[in-house]
């Protein structure tokens, strides 16, 4: 509705695009305060993850930089579903040490759950992740 008033006014007013660009630049400033809500929900999420991953006392030690990082993805996308060969590639590793990362977090961590669908292993993130970090 206020498009349509700017761009009245500025066929009213011998073509002043004034009206026009002040609208667009509230429009813009509108979009640039709502980035920046995104972006500071966005770093909160990730400080609390870093924060239930650094104070967990049995993870200490066990879980490499790419098992973090996963578990980091993990607590901002419940539910989401992992394969070995997107850990290889996502980290440049082989296919060996990309299954042992997901096995190990699933199998022996109990912070994944693994699934099978035809040959393919999936690797899904549980609803209750947090608490389970928790309580470890």
């Amino acid at each position: 509705m206020q498009y349509g008033k700017a761009f009245l006014h500025t066929e009213t007013d011998q073509n002043d695009l004034t009206y026009f660009l002040i609208h667009q630049l509230e429009v813009i400033h509108q979009a640039i305060d709502a980035l920046h809500k995104f972006l500071d929900a966005k770093v909160q999420g990730i400080q609390e993850a870093r924060w239930l991953l650094q104070n967990n006392v049995r993870l200490q030690g066990k879980l490499n930089f790419r098992q973090l990082a996963l578990l980091r993805h993990a607590l901002q996308h419940p539910r989401f579903s992992y394969v070995v060969n997107e850990h290889q590639h996502s980290h440049g590793i082989s296919y060996d040490v990309a299954r042992k990362d997901l096995l190990e977090m699933a199998d022996q961590l109990n912070l994944l759950v693994k699934t099978r669908r035809g040959k393919r292993y999936y690797f899904v993130v549980p609803e209750d992740l947090e608490q389970r970090i928790a309580s470890s």
